[in-house]
């Protein structure tokens, strides 16, 4: 009786852990922004196969710029997401920053945000840069900042 009992509340465990894991599974939040051309962009028009990347940045940030230049020399490890770039710095600074260091890119995409919404959608970003990775099941798998890029591509598995 003893072991059934215990069988029992190991199980019962289980199931309310994975249960408050679901629940706290953070999805990718709806917000809308423009694209450097000036389209609107929404979180539901955003398509990806493996991953999705959204970083939250500044084009004139020493932390970007440094974390941008570690993206670009394992770019390849980076071949599995789709990046969304987010500031709400200057438009022409931005462009200049995509020219510099994704030009020809199709899996980088850069959105203004002129309106400063983006804490809105993203409440905890604090620091520049912050990267939000998420799954094909559009589930948040992971929160940094500052990163390295190895720390970024280390979740694309």
């Amino acid at each position: 009786m003893k072991n059934i009992l215990s069988f029992a509340l190991i199980v019962l465990s289980i199931l309310i852990g994975t249960y408050a894991n679901a629940q706290t599974a953070k999805k990718i939040p709806s917000f809308q922004f423009e694209n450097l051309q000036g389209k609107i962009v929404k979180s539901t028009d955003i398509v990806y196969d493996k991953y999705l990347t959204i970083v939250y940045f500044d084009p004139d940030c020493e932390h970007c710029v440094a974390t941008t230049e570690d993206i670009v020399k394992n770019i390849s490890k980076f071949k599995n997401t789709k990046m969304v770039w987010i500031s709400f710095g200057d438009k022409t600074q931005m462009a200049d920053f995509q020219k510099k260091y994704f030009a020809g890119n199709k899996n980088v995409t850069f959105l203004h945000d002129k309106n400063m919404k983006i804490f809105d959608a993203f409440p905890d970003a604090v620091d520049t840069p912050t990267f939000y990775i998420y799954n094909k099941s559009k589930t948040q798998i992971a929160r940094l900042e500052k990163p390295k890029a190895q720390d970024i591509y280390k979740n694309y598995k």
